[in-house]
């Protein structure tokens, strides 16, 4: 059976908000991946990340969930924190190396009082 990009979110989002509600019934990738295989055979990893993305669902070490709790959203807000400051340190290293490329302008955070934004 194959289904529209669209159909697919839907189906993901509602399987998630009703079977995967909360961090203790997270569902692995590779499991949602099989799952949508189901209605759309040729679908790849990739294309399973860029859907979900789009949906207001969490992920953790254990797999993919609907976050319920104020708990859940914080441990997720710290989780991207974390991964946005590895982004931004990589750009300044690199755009630090290359000032024949760009102007210093664009180092994010010269003086580093993001590492202590809430």
């Amino acid at each position: 059976m194959i289904i529209e990009r669209e159909k697919l979110s839907r189906l993901l989002s509602l399987r998630l908000s009703t079977l995967h509600r909360g961090k203790e019934n997270t569902i692995k990738r590779k499991d949602l991946l099989n799952f949508a295989r189901y209605y759309e055979p040729k679908i790849e990893d990739r294309e399973l990340r860029k859907i979900y993305s789009m949906l207001p669902v969490a992920c953790c070490s254990k797999g993919i969930f609907w976050p319920v709790t104020e708990k859940e959203l914080l441990e997720l807000r710290s989780y991207f924190k974390k991964k946005a400051i590895a982004v931004f340190l990589r750009w300044n290293r690199i755009a630090a190396s290359h000032p024949e490329i760009g102007e210093q302008r664009y180092l994010w955070a010269e003086d580093e009082s993001w590492r202590n934004a809430r």
